[in-house]
């Protein structure tokens, strides 16, 4: 609805179909409809025009017309075209009794808190534009103000996935967010350790296998600022977290020389060391804030036609007597539009690095696809094609409906950075994917394979696309 010359002008459907109305002095009149609807009113006060789309066989069109013009006329409220024909079609005649008498009691909040619903093979997390794989149960209560699902997933950051719960109350301003989080993470990492032997102490370059734990709650102040033909949000956060690295083993140790710029790896039986790594317990605050702004999409476009996100952090360790260092990150992506109809460019890019070239904080970066990152220092660019290849409109019964089949090419560079050197590294290939509808359900599923090149280790590498759209 849009505000005009002490009058409220509004879509509705009382006739069949989308035509605008006009409240005034507790009044409503019908003062403007068209052959296939109307919808998007706008009102510029300073040129008395009211501005909107009306719908055509090639999809909406714009249009505009003089406040001044427009006449009251009077509003249908019981005519419905279509299902008045069918009903004198199908001869059919209803009338309305109640068979049934609820009663009336009390709504306890608390005890409907939980309402799991589904289950799914992902995990979607709103703020993430990736999709993990897994096994996942969602649960949401009736007045959607906690919202909570848990499971086990293959994320990244997690060479062998994580187990893992989160939680969201949104009846609260500020948003009050829950994510409990444990699995293995392997990495390579510079460690003192005694000789057995000798007794000295020898600083090793190990391949280290470890599980990582953590339990955090967060403080977000979301603001929706959009407007006209953009969304956009922004988003402040704090976050409290509780965080563990523990069942630390070493599975691969070098020690290593350096000549001539050249780094050399000596492999050592780990047998013939000590290694001191005892589990580690600490607190971390981190800060950040997201902020997000984009064109509203077509049903045809894949991507927005332009559109930036943004995001940056810094964490921090509380512990006294414990120097974890700091970690700062910032990443970006950017959408634009390709080179035909519905084509689109997207970029990505980010860094994060982590003081005392130890890496004790998680990931928050996106890696490049095929490729996982392990440096203290790590950076990552992320370039994609996105085209739509067909339209098909094809339906195998009342299995799955296509709408698109889409083809994504890549190219991604990362580096990484640790106490001995740092490796560069680099990817490329294709995504083929398909929007479907299974099983007749609402929400379109996105699904579909990557296939590519890893130039470092020279190898290809496959992996299966799978999401769910959150919007209808």
């Amino acid at each position: 609805p849009v505000y005009a010359d002490s009058s409220i002008i509004y879509r509705a459907s009382f006739n069949g179909h989308n035509a605008f109305y006009r409240l005034k002095d507790k009044q409503t009149s019908r003062i403007l409809e068209g052959r296939y609807g109307l919808r998007f009113p706008y009102y510029q006060a300073d040129s008395g025009q009211l501005f909107f789309s009306f719908y055509t066989a090639d999809g909406y069109k714009p249009a505009r017309i003089g406040y001044d013009s427009l006449r009251n006329q009077p509003v249908e409220y019981t005519h419905f075209g279509l299902a008045d024909s069918m009903k004198r079609q199908e001869k059919w005649q209803f009338s309305f009794t109640a068979d049934s008498i609820y009663p009336v009691r009390k709504y306890n909040k608390f005890t409907h808190l939980a309402n799991i619903h589904s289950w799914a093979p992902i995990y979607i997390d709103l703020y993430d534009p990736d999709v993990n794989i897994g096994a996942v149960v969602y649960s949401q209560n009736k007045l959607s103000t906690l919202s909570f699902s848990a499971g086990y997933i293959l994320e990244s950051g997690y060479d062998h996935g994580a187990w893992m719960f989160n939680a969201t109350y949104s009846g609260l301003w500020p948003v009050i967010a829950l994510n409990l989080k444990c699995g293995r993470e392997n990495g390579y990492t510079v460690t003192g350790a005694n000789e057995k032997s000798s007794g000295v102490t020898e600083n090793l370059y190990i391949y280290n296998r470890s599980y990582r734990s953590s339990a955090d709650i967060t403080a977000q102040l979301p603001f929706n600022i959009s407007k006209r033909q953009y969304i956009r949000s922004i988003s402040p956060y704090v976050r409290y977290k509780l965080e563990a690295l523990h069942a630390q083993k070493v599975r691969d140790s070098y020690s290593y020389m350096k000549k001539d710029s050249v780094i050399y790896l000596i492999p050592v039986d780990i047998h013939n060391y000590d290694f001191h790594q005892s589990s580690r317990f600490y607190q971390i605050m981190e800060y950040g804030i997201r902020f997000s702004n984009q064109t509203r999409m077509t049903v045809q476009e894949i991507n927005p036609r332009w559109g930036q996100i943004v995001s940056a952090g810094f964490t921090q360790c509380l512990n006294q007597g414990i120097d974890l260092g700091n970690q700062w990150w910032c990443d970006g992506r950017l959408y634009f539009p390709g080179l035909a109809a519905n084509h689109s460019i997207s970029v990505y890019g980010g860094f994060q690095t982590m003081s005392g070239q130890t890496r004790n904080y998680g990931n928050k970066i996106l890696y490049p696809r095929g490729i996982g990152l392990h440096g203290y220092e790590i950076s990552s660019i992320r370039s994609s094609y996105c085209m739509p290849l067909l339209f098909p409109d094809l339906h195998i019964g009342r299995l799955i409906y296509f709408k698109n089949v889409c083809c994504n090419l890549f190219y991604d560079y990362g580096t990484s950075r640790d106490k001995i050197q740092t490796r560069h590294y680099n990817s490329y290939g294709m995504e083929m994917t398909a929007d479907t509808h299974v099983f007749r359900l609402t929400y379109p599923i996105h699904l579909g394979f990557r296939t590519g090149y890893e130039t470092k280790k020279k190898s290809m590498f496959a992996d299966f696309i799978f999401s769910i759209g959150l919007s209808i």
